[in-house]
């Protein structure tokens, strides 16, 4: 902490001080020095015999128009600072008729550490640091720089420092002044990632956390225009009409989701449009379709932006906003394409090959869908109605509807006679009969098989042939039907004939349901639009999220909105109007 700083609530206001107050505290007689010099020497000696230091001396400095007593102050403590390699954080500050006085303490004094404070502010994580050691030292000094009363000219420098033995020196974890001046310097021209690695060449002991925020605080006068982030973030638009066209809708400025509409050219991307949107009152997925398209129409209406292909992944809201406003080959992103399928690794009107039989042991969940809530979809076979059980402590217990028997075959008889006694008598019908058999598998009294969703030596083989499905066009000749007719009745025939070879039931459900009925497979098939699009995947979107977050925000948890609109119009762009002239 800097002498000048107060470490408390307490300051005093000007005071008399007596002549006879020359002895500080009333705590004994001072010892004289005759020059600052002396005083100094006699305490590194001190502090050099490794003993405890009690020392209260005097010495005379002239009087200088340019420092006043209070500086006078500052630049002993900072002088004890680098003799005894200890740091003091100050107590209080006491103006003085005749001068000022300053009261500290070692900050590794264990008798002076302040209990921690959980902060209250929402957006703040509260975590656990060990902190610096701490030491029984019994600190105490005391600095005063007086006029003399009967010579102006001349000052008296009072020191009291009291020190119970020799500890650990503190560790300076502060940057040094050379290294704020490059940041300084530099701040308009470099990226924060870029300056870590000039600052720490210099100075190794200066982390990036310390380099990002004084990065921040050095460049806010270029961004921060006003306390209000979406205030400020209007005003800075205003003041780069050149390089942006846009306004900020005056909304909840904080959970803000950071939304862009990229174009390709030659294979490399370049963003045409930015949006923030609330989360906090567009999380509903039709209040943000309607502001995803509100927001694509604005950029067809005023630049008049036309795309033959959109790039995206399985979001079903920016989905239905690419249909809104583009007559555009929606191709979702083969990277989440193969994601979805890895992580969850009904049509017999439309492909008469297809058997209703086929279908999952128990009914899918009916509300559960990749990419948020699509189009009304009708079961692949009715459900029966679920059964709800109220237990004696009032325990709830919901047992999910029971699908259609299928076809009895000599396999299920055979395991039908081997069945015990006592389930044999179990009614189907009987609910409770379902719960005794879970509760009695819960217990371990009988061991419950589970149906595994896809065994893993499968999920190669589906990822593989999907993107077969996914790259097939009539204008490549060779595995498929020249026409997208063929390719879809090839590719669903491929998929539905491995699923049955493997018994595959679920999985072939998950696969129909998501991917391979009409309205799914129009998504992400390339053979249903006459061209072919340049890009597969979404990465260039993907990477320039990439570099916002690792050049800039790396460090920024939750950054203003006027300091991220001020790295996307005046750290960002420019470096995309160069690649582009080039």
């Amino acid at each position: 902490m800097d002498p000048s700083d107060d470490g408390s609530s307490v300051r005093g206001n000007a005071d008399s001080d007596s002549d006879n107050e020359i002895c500080g505290d009333g705590s004994g007689p001072i010892e004289p020095f005759s020059d600052a010099e002396s005083f100094y020497d006699t305490l590194k000696a001190e502090f050099k015999a490794g003993k405890g230091i009690d020392s209260h001396g005097t010495y005379p400095v002239p009087a200088d128009a340019l420092v006043s007593p209070r500086q006078r102050v500052q630049m002993v403590v900072t002088e004890l600072w680098s003799i005894s390699g200890y740091r003091f954080t100050v107590k209080d500050h006491k103006k003085l008729k005749s001068g000022h006085r300053t009261r500290l303490w070692c900050s590794q004094d264990e008798a002076r550490k302040k209990k921690s404070k959980a902060l209250q502010n929402p957006d703040i994580r509260n975590r656990d640091h060990l902190g610096m050691k701490r030491f029984s030292c019994g600190s105490k000094l005391s600095v005063s720089c007086r006029a003399r009363r009967n010579d102006e000219r001349t000052y008296d420098v009072i020191v009291q420092l009291k020190h119970a033995g020799k500890h650990i020196s503190y560790e300076d974890v502060s940057m040094p002044p050379e290294a704020l001046d490059m940041v300084r310097d530099n701040v308009q021209w470099l990226t924060p990632v870029a300056m870590v690695t000039k600052v720490q060449a210099t100075f190794p002991s200066v982390t990036s956390a310390q380099i990002h925020r004084a990065w921040m605080e050095m460049s806010q006068p270029f961004w921060c225009f006003d306390k209000d982030q979406l205030l400020s973030t209007k005003k800075l638009l205003e003041e780069h009409t050149d390089d942006s066209d846009g306004d900020v809708d005056n909304t909840n400025s904080k959970h803000l989701e950071l939304y862009s509409i990229m174009g390709e050219q030659d294979g490399a991307g370049f963003p045409l449009s930015y949006l923030l949107l609330s989360t906090a009152s567009s999380i509903d997925q039709g209040k943000r379709t309607q502001a995803l398209t509100a927001w694509a129409k604005c950029l067809w209406d005023t630049y008049g932006i036309d795309a033959k292909f959109t790039h995206v992944d399985k979001d079903m809201a920016e989905i239905k906003m690419l249909k809104d406003v583009w007559d555009a080959k929606i191709s979702l992103c083969w990277w989440h394409l193969r994601q979805s399928v890895r992580r969850r690794a009904r049509a017999h009107a439309e492909f008469s090959f297809i058997d209703v039989a086929f279908i999952p042991a128990e009914q899918a969940d009916g509300g559960e869908y990749e990419g948020g809530i699509p189009e009304t979809v009708t079961p692949v076979v009715p459900a029966s109605r679920p059964q709800t059980i109220t237990m004696a402590n009032g325990l709830v217990i919901r047992i999910p509807a029971r699908p259609p028997p299928a076809s009895a075959s000599p396999n299920t008889a055979a395991a039908a006679a081997s069945t015990t006694r006592s389930e044999t008598e179990r009614t189907p019908e009987d609910p409770r009969a379902d719960l005794g058999r879970v509760l009695t598998s819960i217990e371990g009294t009988e061991k419950k098989t589970r149906c595994t969703f896809c065994p893993p030596r499968y999920h190669d083989a589906i990822v593989n042939m999907m993107e077969k499905h996914y790259c097939a066009h009539p204008l490549l000749p060779g595995y498929a039907p020249p026409n997208p007719d063929g390719i879809k009745c090839w590719a669903v025939s491929q998929m539905y004939k491995f699923c049955v070879d493997h018994g595959l039931r679920e999985v072939w459900a998950y696969l129909w349901e998501n991917w391979y009925r009409r309205s799914r497979w129009e998504l992400w098939a390339r053979s249903v639009n006459p061209e072919i699009p340049v890009l597969k995947t979404t990465m260039i979107l993907e990477s320039h999220w990439r570099c916002i977050k690792h050049d800039f925000l790396h460090h920024f948890h939750m950054p203003r909105c006027d300091l991220l609109a001020w790295i996307l119009i005046v750290k960002l762009a420019p470096s995309y109007y160069r690649k582009l002239d080039r």
